[in-house]
């Protein structure tokens, strides 16, 4: 079973993302993912007006599952319309490691080359989002 849940711990964020290779980002909110109790990825976002921005979405080295990744991913995206923002922006470190895995989630290229995601009503019915 996949778990997807707040990071509630600067220290427990620092450590996974270490396990996980990622830089620690002090700065941002982060989720872990579990898959049957074992670590298997973090995601670290930040809020911001109008928006947010995705900073990592890595996984434990040799973890070959995409769905960690994703769901991590449409959560971090979740969190940020909750908190009334219209779009998530992929940073340019985490576009060039990880475009379809952004792409399934909701995100398309902009004109300045970041991958965003319009996030009203995305959640409303994911199923026919961007029809």
């Amino acid at each position: 079973m996949l778990e997807v849940l707040p990071i509630e711990s600067k220290a427990e964020q620092e450590r996974l993302c270490a396990l996980c290779g990622a830089e620690y980002l002090p700065d941002d909110l982060a989720y872990s993912a579990r898959a049957d109790g074992a670590l298997a990825g973090v995601c670290q976002f930040r809020t911001a007006p109008g928006g947010g921005i995705l900073h990592t979405l890595d996984v434990i080295p040799g973890f070959e599952d995409f769905e960690p990744g994703f769901v991590m991913c449409r959560a971090a995206m979740s969190f940020i319309e909750m908190c009334g923002g219209e779009y998530a922006v992929a940073s340019a470190a985490l576009a060039q490691r990880s475009r379809a895995l952004l792409s399934a989630a909701g995100f398309k290229q902009t004109k300045d080359g970041l991958p965003a995601a319009y996030l009203p009503g995305l959640f409303e019915h994911p199923c026919s989002s961007g029809k």
